[in-house]
């Protein structure tokens, strides 16, 4: 068991002083994506690395679709949209191929006015990502993470919450080096 306990300290303590992937340009990305139980999907640009390379921004946008029955009880996916401003830490590198980070920031909807009254919902998000090197312009990722904002479906009978709660991105992304 003492074998097991000092594996994942070193692996931890190798993840947070590993050298990340060297990026010096902006990152263009897609993701399919579940926040709470809503399907969706969307795209992202990411700022080249900034504050001696420890600091980038992330702007996300997606279409998103919320379930709810219709008239007839039928399934309904009713489209909305969701923003994301983030800040991500710098990139740790597990292995040659595979990233470790953390990103958080502000968290926006634009409701749907079939099931909300609101013309704007606004709260905070963080999650951790997986980044999965193929190339070094191109990578697959995988994100999970919470998001806390107070959206709920108002014009609906029981008053839902949605976009609420666990969340999960998964995608790939282009990365554009300046000194390619």
């Amino acid at each position: 068991m003492k074998k097991i306990k000092l594996t994942f300290v070193l692996v931890f303590l190798f993840t947070i002083c590993a050298k990340a992937q060297e990026n010096k340009g902006f990152e263009f990305g897609f993701q399919l994506s579940e926040y709470q139980q809503d399907f969706g999907y969307g795209i992202s640009i990411t700022s080249p690395y900034v504050l001696k390379e420890y600091v980038a921004f992330r702007l996300r946008a997606n279409q998103q679709f919320f379930s709810t029955f219709n008239n007839q009880g039928r399934v309904e996916w009713s489209p909305y949209q969701n923003f994301a401003l983030g800040v991500l830490g710098q990139r740790s590198m597990i292995h040659e191929k595979i990233a470790l980070y953390g990103e958080g920031g502000v968290f926006g909807i634009l409701p749907n006015s079939d099931f909300s009254k609101q013309d704007f919902e606004i709260g905070g998000y963080g999650l951790f990502g997986f980044e999965f090197f193929f190339d070094k312009n191109f990578t697959y990722y995988i994100e999970a993470g919470g998001i806390g904002i107070d959206a709920t479906a108002d014009e609906l009978p029981s008053e839902p919450i949605y976009s609420n709660g666990f969340l999960i991105n998964v995608g790939f992304r282009i990365i554009l080096n300046q000194n390619n």
